[in-house]
């Protein structure tokens, strides 16, 4: 399967044009990283008056690492052919590991102040994305896996997963911005912040 997603792939888009897409690819993608890693750690010390804080900063800087690793490898999957998709597969399972972390770090937070767990439209919405993002990784990992996924080549379950993730990573991005708002005051950062998660929403549907 994965050699004639590969070659279909390139047949169609001829080599140069493959080559040149796939350098533009892997610029975006360390672009992104690098984004994340600090627009993420930037995030985990709001509000600047408290700083990095155990294990709160976590959350912040966990989520927006996962949705850049999650828009990262829909866009290697974009790609095509065997090697892409596994790639895919394990920059998801890396965006979700990360996702875990930023659950965990939250939940102790709570849990350190005696707050209640999910009482907010963004905590509800973090859970839902968490659950919804799990559904879809269970999906690629066994469903449709290029080795052995006993699913991998039904079209429609692979449509399927393809919406449900878009779905899932765009509420996240979402997610990202209004837990920004709950960080900060500051405009010039949150129109920043709200153009970034909005080109990543557009690379991921385009």
């Amino acid at each position: 399967l994965g050699t004639k997603l590969s070659n279909s792939h390139y047949t169609t888009m001829g080599p140069k044009t493959a080559a040149k897409s796939t350098s533009t690819t892997w610029v975006a993608v360390t672009l992104i990283m690098a984004a994340s890693l600090l627009g993420g750690r930037y995030a985990g010390s709001l509000p600047a008056e408290k700083g990095w804080r155990y294990p709160f900063s976590f959350h912040p800087f966990c989520m927006v690492l996962g949705v850049g690793l999650a828009v990262s490898g829909a866009l290697v999957k974009k790609l095509g052919g065997y090697s892409n998709t596994k790639l895919h597969g394990m920059m998801s399972m890396a965006a979700f590991t990360s996702f875990i972390l930023a659950f965990c770090a939250i939940y102790q937070a709570k849990e350190l102040q005696n707050k209640s767990h999910y009482t907010s439209t963004h905590g509800q919405g973090g859970l839902f994305a968490f659950l919804s993002f799990f559904g879809v990784a269970a999906v690629g990992a066994f469903g449709l896996h290029p080795d052995f996924g006993k699913q991998k080549t039904n079209q429609t379950l692979r449509y399927a997963h393809k919406m449900a993730s878009r779905a899932t990573i765009g509420l996240s991005l979402f997610l990202c911005y209004t837990g920004l708002d709950k960080l900060t005051d500051d405009q010039f950062t949150m129109n920043a912040a709200g153009a970034c998660f909005a080109f990543l929403a557009v690379l991921l549907w385009t």
